[in-house]
Formats: structure tokens, sequence, C-alpha cells
């Protein structure tokens, strides 16, 4: 399995994924024998989404709760034929990626918003209605 893509527009934001992986460390697999899963090598109680295609795995999205109001997307790797100049990129992948991401961050209690590292966004989690408002 492929941790980490490598494409030609990764350079775009080169500073800023040394910036993340000096603050948390770098992604690390972890394979229980039953189940893959990624995190960060410092010690902190992240998450990840997956995106396959078929059966090929063509994104990760790595994130945690750094305040009792924000999730971070910590790492973001997407496969070259699935960014904005790829073969696939009509699929949109990296903002189905956040939205899985903001689909999952309704129902944490207190979450309103979610910063993305690479590229210094903030979300609004506000305008997507929480279990107990449907």
């Amino acid at each position: 399995m492929n941790g980490c893509f490598f494409n030609e527009q990764q350079n775009r934001y080169y500073k800023k994924i040394v910036d993340v992986v000096e603050k948390y460390e770098k992604p690390i697999i972890i394979n229980n024998g039953k189940t893959l899963s990624m995190k960060v090598e410092r010690n902190i109680d992240s998450n990840c989404i997956f995106a396959s295609h078929g059966p090929k795995l063509v994104g990760i999205l790595i994130y945690a709760q750094n305040t009792s109001k924000n999730i971070q997307v910590l790492h973001i790797a997407i496969d070259e034929d699935y960014t904005s100049k790829g073969n696939f990129a009509n699929i949109i992948l990296s903002s189905k990626m956040v939205d899985k991401l903001k689909e999952i961050t309704r129902n944490i209690k207190g979450i309103e918003t979610i910063t993305i590292s690479y590229s210094n966004n903030v979300l609004s989690v506000s305008d997507i209605p929480r279990k107990k408002d449907r």
C-alpha cells in the first residue's frame, strides 16, 4: 500500500507540509493484523479517512481535534490522477474528502470549525445540521 502520493502540485505546499511534519511529525501506517489506519508519530489522538476508486487507494486525510471547537486536518494526500490536473479531476476528490470530514464532524459536540493545515482555510461546520437538529 502506498501511504504517500507524490505529484507535481505538492511543491506548491512544500513549506506548509514541512511545517506540519515538524509540528506533528510524519504520518505512519498502523497495521493491527485486521485493519490499516494512519496516524502521526506524535502521540495525539488522530483519525483518518481513506478514499478508494475501485480497489485502488487514491486519497488519505488525517485529522485530529486540536481544540474543544476545532478539527485540524493534519495531512491530506491525493493520487496525482485525482488532483485538479489529473485524469480523474472530475471526481473532485479533495473536496469530497473534506465533505466527508464535515459529515463526521457535525456529530461531534462543540466542534464549530475545521482548519486545513496546508491552505490555512477555516471551514465553518455550523451550516450542517447536527443529528439532534435533523
